[in-house]
């Protein structure tokens, strides 16, 4: 049912936030699925993987990297908010202060999961043209 799948895909991207938080790549790998999918959306405007990126060793380590890199700006800061987008549960991270690189100011990620609760795909959106909606309705 819709509900549990729901529930388990809650649970698994608070799950996801923490272990990404604790900076340890090996946390991170073991909530994913072995043939874990990523796919990012930067809208051609934000730096994204042009490829999805695929197995649980890599899809950690990028997250985990990208994590460390936002943890590591002394000028900047991120706070969140748990959403529903299409009936799913997401986290809207909103980043202050001086952005690193090409970094979005704004993404939205989701994760979908399988009967074991481990996480089979995430979604990166970071397009502004598609966050507008969400942000207006969050705000």
């Amino acid at each position: 049912p819709l509900d549990v799948k729901t529930q388990r895909n809650e649970i698994a991207l608070g799950r996801f936030f923490v272990a990404l938080a604790s900076g340890d790549a090996a946390a991170v790998e073991k909530l994913l699925a072995r043939d874990v999918e990523s796919h990012g959306d930067g809208g051609g405007v934000y730096s994204a993987a042009r490829i999805v990126v695929r197995g649980a060793a890599k899809v950690a380590l990028v997250y985990t990297n990208l994590a460390r890199l936002m943890a590591s700006s002394p000028t900047s800061s991120a706070s969140s908010t748990i959403l529903h987008v299409n009936a799913t549960p997401a986290v809207r991270v909103d980043v202050n202060g001086t952005l690193i690189g090409n970094a979005p100011p704004r993404f939205i990620l989701a994760v979908d999961t399988d009967r074991d609760g481990n996480i089979t795909r995430i979604y990166s959106q970071m397009a502004p043209n598609k966050l507008t909606a969400l942000v207006d309705e969050a705000a």
